[in-house]
């Protein structure tokens, strides 16, 4: 039966490793003179170089490479060269002796990875420090092309990355999955990392693999602090996240992640960063009708304030937001609306006027106000004015139509649809509506009434 094979030294090279373990400097020379090969292995594949150095036997060291032991890989323990025998060692004094010697720090592996790589993983500062000094590349990759400062902050070592960085490496390096280190550390929780790469000039507009901003990002985990700071430096306050919804409408639609208190700090950071107050969702709704549904009134006016259109649509069927205020019966809004020049005249894809809906409401404050502001006394939509205040059966409301200009018999005559007769009349309010009075009492409709041409 035939033996494994096993690997057998060289003669000497044994007794040679023994003595350089031994730091035995005397016993080395008589080897090497007696013809052992300096760089020969013993039966662990070791070179007399590399048990010198794990044995932190420095004169051992200088007595072999004076012999010519090489420099670079000759053992098959690590496949490493004699400098990254002594980095992974942590001997820092060794690591310095061996680049003395002319040890290369740029040396690569089998793969094409730095030596150096694997360094900065393990950590020790000083060492890399020493290393850069002498020439290593602070912007290497290995062989999957990840670059030094990444394997720094996979360890979570900022002080290693603060080191790397101040020697010229990129804080906007990503991971093999093509993600900004700086979004990971966000997603991750390593603050301290954010904070300094942050500080150091990372992107602000850096996005996950998904596509998602790291202004989403810092939104998604309630970090309204680093939010703040991202667009201080810099963030697109008109970023959207990865199903097209702006910042602006993410914060307002938000029903669970923050108080009106909240909503309107982080509103007034995109606003003062100039972030767009005319912007619409997925459905064609604009920000402003979401606004006026969450009841968050103390948004309305800087959101005017910075540009938004008081007489932009609020829904696919054409409302304007003076309209859909009306229609929500939010009283409060009007003035602050036609303050920034709403239209009270603005009518919908159905024709409905501010004034006729008011009164439809039984509004007659902010009829009375829409008149003051411009409203066209006569203008026509599904139903006049006029003709509307007569169903209703409003004298005083018909008097003021009539103050504003309003033109029509004193007394309409209406008639019930789809017939030609006339309706019963309609009695006189027994008693005049307040102009803060809003009745309650549903109006008639549109179709319930129109005028005889």
């Amino acid at each position: 039966m035939t033996a494994p094979f096993r690997y057998k030294p060289e003669p000497l090279v044994v007794a040679l490793c023994e003595a350089s373990a031994r730091g035995d400097v005397a016993h080395i020379a008589m080897l090497i003179t007696s013809g052992a090969n300096v760089d020969g292995r013993d039966e662990k594949g070791k070179t007399p170089i590399a048990r010198a150095i794990e044995n932190q036997q420095y004169d051992a060291v200088k007595r072999l490479l004076n012999h010519g032991a090489s420099k670079g890989v000759t053992d098959t323990a690590k496949r490493s060269p004699p400098l990254f025998w002594a980095t992974a060692a942590g001997d820092l004094q060794m690591v310095k002796l061996l680049l003395d010697h002319g040890c290369s720090p740029v040396d690569k592996d089998l793969y094409g990875s730095p030596y150096f790589c694997e360094t900065v993983t393990q950590g020790n500062v000083e060492i890399v420090q020493l290393l850069l000094d002498y020439g290593a590349n602070v912007n290497a990759r290995d062989a999957w092309g990840r670059e030094v400062l990444l394997h720094a902050y996979q360890k979570g070592n900022l002080e290693m990355m603060q080191l790397l960085q101040s020697r010229g490496a990129s804080v906007n390096v990503k991971d093999k999955t093509g993600s900004p280190i700086i979004v990971l550390a966000l997603q991750e929780g390593k603050m301290d990392i954010f904070h300094f790469l942050l500080a150091r000039g990372a992107d602000v507009n850096s996005r996950s693999i998904t596509g998602t901003p790291l202004t989403v990002e810092a939104l998604q985990k309630k970090r309204h602090d680093v939010f703040k700071l991202l667009l201080q430096r810099g963030a697109d306050p008109n970023a959207s996240n990865i199903t097209g919804t702006p910042l602006l409408m993410m914060i307002v639609k938000d029903d669970t992640g923050y108080s009106l208190t909240q909503k309107y700090d982080l509103v007034h950071s995109l606003l003062s960063r100039g972030a767009n107050p005319n912007i619409c969702d997925s459905w064609g709704r604009t920000l402003m009708s979401h606004v006026v549904e969450k009841g968050c009134v103390e948004l309305i006016q800087p959101l005017l304030e910075k540009g938004a259109d008081p007489n932009q649509k609020t829904t696919a069927a054409g409302d304007t937001l003076l309209l859909y205020a009306i229609d929500q019966r939010r009283s409060d809004l009007i003035p602050v609306l036609l303050g920034h020049s709403a239209n009270p005249n603005a009518a919908d894809a159905k024709g409905r006027t501010p004034l006729v809906q008011a009164l439809r409401k039984r509004d007659f404050a902010t009829a009375r106000l829409l008149l003051e502001r411009g409203a066209d006394a006569n203008k026509d939509g599904a139903i006049s004015p006029l003709a509307f205040a007569s169903a209703l059966g409003d004298g005083d409301t018909v008097r003021l139509l009539r103050n504003y200009g309003a033109r029509g018999d004193d007394v309409d005559v209406l008639v019930a649809p789809k017939t030609s007769q006339a309706a019963p009349p309609i009695p006189q309010a027994s008693a005049p509506l307040e102009d803060t009075d809003v009745v309650d009492e549903p109006p008639p409709g549109y179709d319930g009434v129109s005028k005889r041409t």
